[in-house]
């Protein structure tokens, strides 16, 4: 059983639960819990209550579709012949520490009156295909995948600082209450062909790797500052400031390379080949 049937009404609520209701009442009422997500399903621990008691139990695989919508929500979409149902997920999800997205809630049980914690994790990878366009894409899925709109957020930024911030949105604007800034902790390298990498941290597997082109030029103060852009060669308004020190201690051959460069030209095209 991994369909939704038409006959009947169903209710995802907000202790996070989807219930079943059927069209004749002496039928069995479902009501899953989720467990986890897997690929493209919505793993439930399906109950089935007559009018009287719980009459089954059972572990559910829901198949359907996992996306975001315009507000940065996670969506979960499900259509058989007849029926298409949506379902919302209305909290804020955030980063976990392998990089993966969370999204938390909390849950009111009815037996024991409490309020229990329980989260969910979307398993997957993200990449940076454009600087408008940053997407996640989910672990054994082949057909779902969170898009959003991007934007890279500061003027100018330092690699000590070790971090790269996006902010998400429909409009992308700060007075968007669902926009939503996401910050990756990593490491700036330059890679082939002067290509300009960060590599984000992650406690299990490799490291995720966002790739960029630049133009190279020296600043008054003599840091070298590579203005970043997108794999169409597109300006992303986002400035790496490098000093000589930082850049001889890490990548000293590069910046050697790149202050012969220099010398010649103001200014020089680094990391045109951006390999996504």
């Amino acid at each position: 059983m991994n369909k939704l049937s038409d006959k009947g009404k169903w209710e995802f609520t907000k202790n996070h639960e989807l219930i079943f209701t059927p069209a004749q009442k002496d039928n069995v009422t479902l009501k899953g819990e989720i467990i986890a997500v897997d690929g493209n399903n919505l793993v439930l621990e399906l109950k089935g209550y007559n009018r009287w008691s719980l009459v089954s139990l059972r572990t559910w695989k829901l198949s359907g579709k996992w996306y975001v919508d315009k507000e940065n929500r996670i969506c979960f979409s499900v259509k058989n012949n007849q029926t298409h149902r949506e379902f919302i997920f209305e909290n804020k999800w955030e980063i976990g520490e392998n990089q993966q997205i969370v999204y938390r809630y909390i849950k009111y049980d009815l037996v024991t009156k409490k309020k229990i914690a329980q989260q969910i994790e979307f398993r997957g990878a993200w990449k940076l295909f454009t600087g408008e366009k940053l997407v996640y894409l989910l672990e054994g899925s082949d057909n779902s995948s969170f898009e959003f709109k991007a934007q890279l957020e500061s003027g100018t930024m330092y690699p000590q600082e070790g971090k790269i911030k996006f902010r998400l949105g429909s409009g992308i604007k700060k007075t968007n209450s669902r926009a939503q800034v996401i910050c990756f902790y990593g490491e700036w390298k330059l890679g082939a062909k002067f290509g300009v990498n960060f590599e984000v941290d992650s406690k299990k597997g490799k490291p995720q790797i966002f790739t960029f082109g630049a133009k190279a030029r020296i600043a008054p103060n003599k840091e070298l500052v590579l203005s970043l852009s997108d794999k169409k060669s597109k300006p992303l308004g986002l400035d790496l400031a490098l000093n000589s020190s930082f850049l001889k201690r890490n990548e000293a051959k590069a910046f050697l390379r790149l202050k012969n460069l220099l010398e010649k030209d103001r200014a020089v095209e680094v990391g045109v080949k951006i390999p996504f």
